[in-house]
């Protein structure tokens, strides 16, 4: 989805950057080896800084290395240069970072740091990192180990080791550093994670150095709290992106009279109503998502909203009651009924007579809204940012009519209610309406605000088909020939090298497992009769064009929409589907624009770069499909993986 996508978190207990230091401690328990794995897709820059006095930076660095350098059960010596250990002194409680996962769950532990105090400035070094505070201000000086790589399927992995000290007293001996081995301190942070925010947040006099750390990820969505010394770094981590509409095309979609367009739930009780081979109950939400512009005509009955990018026009006794419109152009409605919501950027305009707004609709444009045609009775609310016109003969304000406009001309009967800006339109003096001159305010048009990006984030047939032919070219299934009445292609991956033309029966079994299967050519089924069997997928990837023609069928036993999955990569040829037997079960990504043929029902969802349905077709939405990824080949985006571990030091006086 669409997409509407990848990320990784995982450890590496001890540190990979060189660390370099030596300070004065003793009775300290040091926890470190935070390695997390997020998403991202940038390498981090180097690690740099500038030292105030080369000697404690020196000696910090030392100190660092020392710290992240041990195994578990083993000791190394830290020592101090007599220069530096009067002045550094270490403050178990300095700073704390906190992790947040989607499920709500907070993982917390101290940082602490080593301070080489300078009066009003000092090097620190905190959380694997060294820091250079200056008048209230941080950079870093040597940054803790954080990088961000990215494998060639392109998800990414960003790697952090942190370190965190905690209680004790220093004296001026040098000191020994013991691994005690892993804690528990992150342990209940989940390996993989999905759907929401992963969040990071440091608690610290140092809270800028850690930002600029964040925002050279160029990954994370870093905040920061100046009055709390605290920032934020976030990671997204997106849902699988998955297909929401009955319709969804990228381009211009026609719609010819007699297109029935409506869903049901296959993964709810069959037999409860009247929609395809299993008898669903309709549920009346498949919705259209359009990036180029809507040209519907005739008695089109569509059951869901609507989105376009563009403008949307429907003319005749197209039946629209029960939709959204949403638009980003101007919208056109012939004599329809409207008991819902249309929101337009542009203008709205009745282009025939006889169009009806019922007591619950709601209009609103940021252009005018214009009906001269007449008999239209306007009830619920009519908002526009510019001017209202109801001239035709018969039109009139029903009593739950609301217009707000900055000039309104309506001039048949009217009541309800009208706000309007300017006065120049005389009123009757059997006006039963209630009439305000007063500044009217803008209209919201908010919900037009996403169409756009949506529409932007369509499937991409293409990189599906390219993917899984890098995937399965080399698959040493074999697949029988396609000839004969009948063929079956059972549970496995599959590479046929050129085009299929195939008109018999083709079972695909999956009672074993998925079917992957690439064709890397033409697939053309004239007639040709399909069944799934099982309750596996079946992904049939097209390198070239797809036609099935006729009286063909593409069906499974239990006539849901989301078991068969076909992505074609051809961005010229019209992808032809015609089932006129009994129907086509599944869901089409088309590169190119899809045509329904006469008398075909299908039943799943389109998705492609422009569609002509003539008329006489109905198209039902498998309401299962919204719960499933509809990237087969491709895993980035989806989530992050998590493996998180915390290592225990102890220090003590030599």
């Amino acid at each position: 989805m669409g997409d509407n996508w990848g990320a990784i978190l995982r450890n590496d207990s001890k540190g990979e950057a060189q660390l370099i230091a030596t300070v004065l401690l003793f009775g300290f328990v040091i926890i470190f080896g935070i390695s997390i794995l997020f998403a991202g897709n940038m390498a981090l820059t180097g690690i740099q800084g500038v030292s105030q006095d080369e000697t404690a930076t020196q000696s910090l660095e030392n100190a660092k290395v020392d710290l992240e350098s041990l195994e578990e059960s083993t000791a190394t010596e830290i020592s101090f240069s007599d220069r530096t250990s009067e002045q550094t002194q270490v403050d178990a409680d300095a700073g704390s970072m906190t992790i947040r996962t989607p499920d709500g769950k907070e993982h917390h532990t101290k940082l602490g740091a080593i301070i080489y105090d300078q009066e009003d400035s000092h090097i620190a070094y905190q959380g694997g990192g060294v820091w250079d505070y200056q008048n209230g201000n941080t950079t870093p000086v040597s940054r803790p180990n954080f990088e961000i790589t990215t494998d060639q399927t392109g998800i990414y992995t960003i790697h952090f080791d942190t370190v965190h000290l905690q209680d004790g007293n220093h004296s001026d001996d040098d000191l020994v550093a013991r691994s005690n081995g892993q804690t528990d301190a992150f342990k209940d942070i989940p390996n993989q994670v999905r759907d929401g925010t992963t969040t990071i947040e440091v608690d610290s006099k140092y809270y800028e150095g850690w930002g600029e750390l964040f925002e050279d990820t160029g990954v994370l969505d870093v905040e920061y709290n100046h009055s709390e010394n605290t920032v934020l770094a976030n990671l997204n981590h997106s849902s699988p992106t998955t297909l929401e509409n009955a319709l969804s095309v990228d381009g211009q979609l026609d719609i010819g009279g007699g297109t029935f367009v409506s869903s049901y739930d296959s993964s709810q009780n069959s037999n409860e109503g009247d929609v395809g081979i299993g008898e669903y109950e309709e549920t009346d939400t498949g919705s259209v998502l359009v990036s180029d512009g809507f040209s519907g005509s005739g008695s089109t009955d569509i059951g869901g909203d609507i989105f376009v990018n563009g403008d949307f026009e429907v003319s005749g006794g197209a039946d629209v009651e029960d939709s959204n419109i949403y638009s980003t152009g101007d919208i056109g409605i012939g004599s329809v009924n409207i008991d819902e919501e249309i929101v337009a950027d542009g203008d709205l305009t009745v282009t025939s007579g006889g169009a009806s707004f019922g007591d619950g609709s709601e209009i609103r444009t940021g252009g005018d809204f214009t009906d001269t045609n007449g008999g239209t009775v306007y009830n619920g609310l009519i908002h526009t940012a510019g001017s209202f016109e109801g001239s035709g003969g018969g039109s009139e304000l029903g009593s739950s009519g609301e217009v707000r406009a900055k000039e309104v001309q309506l001039t048949n009967a009217v009541d309800g209610s009208i706000i309007r800006a300017e006065t120049d339109w005389e009123v009757e003096e059997d006006n039963n309406a209630e009439i305000r001159n007063e500044d009217v305010d803008t209209p919201s048009l908010s919900e037009t605000d996403f169409i756009e990006e949506h529409t932007e984030s369509l499937p991409q047939p293409v990189a599906e088909v390219e993917n899984a032919s890098e995937l399965y070219e080399s698959s040493n299934d074999e697949l029988d020939e396609f000839d004969g009445d009948s063929v079956e292609v059972t549970s496995g991956d599959y590479y046929h090298d050129g085009s299929i033309d195939y008109g018999g029966n083709l079972v695909f079994d999956v009672t074993g497992g998925d079917i992957n299967l690439v064709v890397d050519g033409d697939f053309y089924g004239p007639d040709l009769d399909v069944e799934v069997v099982g309750d596996g997928d079946v992904n049939l990837y097209v390198d070239g064009s797809f036609r099935t023609t006729g009286g063909a069928s593409w069906t499974n036993s239990d006539g849901a929409g989301d078991r068969l999955w076909i992505y074609i990569a051809d961005s010229e040829e019209e992808s032809y589907i015609q089932a006129s037997h009994e129907g086509f079960y599944g869901v089409v990504f088309s590169e190119s624009s899809v045509e329904l043929g006469g008398g075909t029902d299908l039943y799943g969802a389109i998705s492609s770069a422009g569609s002509e349905i003539s008329g006489g077709q109905s198209i039902y939405y498998d309401e299962a499909i919204e719960d499933t990824r509809i990237s087969k080949t491709v895993n980035r985006d989806d989530y992050s993986y998590t493996d998180i571990s915390v290592d225990e030091v102890t220090i003590e006086s030599d």
